[in-house]
């Protein structure tokens, strides 16, 4: 075995370079850098919304549409956010029979025209009207931050803490029932700058509204911050999670259409999904080991470029000789054959050393 006292610096360099390498790589499969995606440990992840939903009730995340065909409706709460492809009829098929079955969806979004084009497949009646909403009284860290100070029939909580929310709009006529909304000093910044024009008035915007869509319901939130990494410690946002998943039997975060899962935890799932899988695994790990167990040596030997170690080579006092005298023709012969032998002298003596130790 090669002593770690022989490693160069170049090699090590190597060698933790590669570590480095290997473990960005195990990261990046693993999680996610999608706004609001369950595997997002950054601001703008949702990790910790999984975590307080794993904590409350039975929860895990869709794979892909079709999964709401194996869904209970009665007591699940599937949980869309920021989603930023269309929905296929046939997946807007599957949630509209999740809904029929009493299932209850949320729905958030902001700018973007995926949460609006999902509640009109599944015809609900809300929307996100996707204007930036401003307080100059009721804030956080700027009037970008307003603060939801009207929310009903929540217990223990009294406001949430928005980050550049946008309003939720329902036509006169139907059954949405406003849950949250913000102070009276809000307003509609309509060309964003910064400022309440003439234009422009303050009054309650709805960030939150629930409506019945055949026997189940739809949430609609108008901005799917409070849920993010960086807020939910902000204002009452963990306690209206924690109650809002609390109220339910099972938590589904549905994220096949916003990022998707990391392909480490999809894969992971995809183990954990039966026996034959884990067998199968099992049977290529353990294969695996055995393989490099028996030939790693001849596999390392066959792709190494390293040249043979000074001990591993025997060279003759006379070929020391001739090696000597071509690098140093200058040499006289007495002190070459002199060099020569005390060379040879020092590697049979390491030789005979390494011996007695194994």
């Amino acid at each position: 075995m090669r002593d770690l006292r022989d490693v160069t610096v170049p090699e090590a360099v190597l060698v933790a370079i590669t570590i480095a390498v290997a473990g960005a790589i195990l990261f990046g499969a693993a999680t996610s850098a999608t706004a609001f995606g369950a595997f997002n440990y950054g601001w703008d992840g949702t990790a910790d919304l999984r975590t307080v939903a794993g904590e409350t009730t039975d929860s895990a995340v869709l794979e892909n549409a079709s999964a709401y065909d194996r869904l209970a409706g009665n007591g699940t709460l599937a949980v869309v956010l920021g989603p930023s492809e269309p929905y296929t009829p046939a997946e807007l098929e599957r949630i509209e029979t999740f809904l029929r079955g009493g299932g209850t969806l949320l729905v958030g979004g902001d700018f973007g025209a995926g949460a609006n084009e999902l509640l009109a497949g599944i015809d609900a009646t809300a929307r996100i009207d996707g204007r930036l909403l401003r307080d100059e009284r009721n804030y956080g860290r700027s009037p970008a931050f307003p603060l939801a100070t009207n929310v009903n029939g929540t217990v223990g909580v009294d406001e949430l803490a928005l980050n550049y929310p946008s309003a939720v709009v329902t036509p006169n006529g139907t059954n949405a029932t406003v849950m949250a909304s913000t102070s009276p000093y809000a307003y509609a910044d309509e060309n964003r700058n910064g400022e309440l024009d003439d234009a422009e008035s303050m009054r309650a915007y709805p960030i939150l509204t629930r409506e019945s869509v055949g026997n189940g319901t739809v949430l609609t939130l108008s901005d799917p911050s409070v849920f993010i990494n960086s807020m939910l410690d902000r204002g009452d946002n963990r306690a209206f999670a924690q109650t809002l998943f609390g109220d339910a039997q099972r938590v589904r975060f549905d994220y096949t259409h916003s990022g998707g899962i990391p392909p480490l935890v999809r894969l992971l799932k995809l183990i954990r999904s039966g026996p034959l899988t884990q067998f199968l695994f099992g049977t290529l790990l353990v294969g695996g080991i055995v393989v490099m167990a028996r030939y790693g040596r001849a596999i390392r030997n066959r792709f190494s470029r390293r040249a043979p170690a000074a001990e591993d080579v025997a060279l003759t006092e006379a070929e020391i000789v001739d090696l000597v005298s071509k690098q140093h023709p200058d040499w006289d012969h007495d002190r070459v054959t002199r060099i020569a032998t005390q060379l040879a002298t020092r590697r049979s003596g390491d030789r005979d050393t390494s011996s007695d130790d194994s």
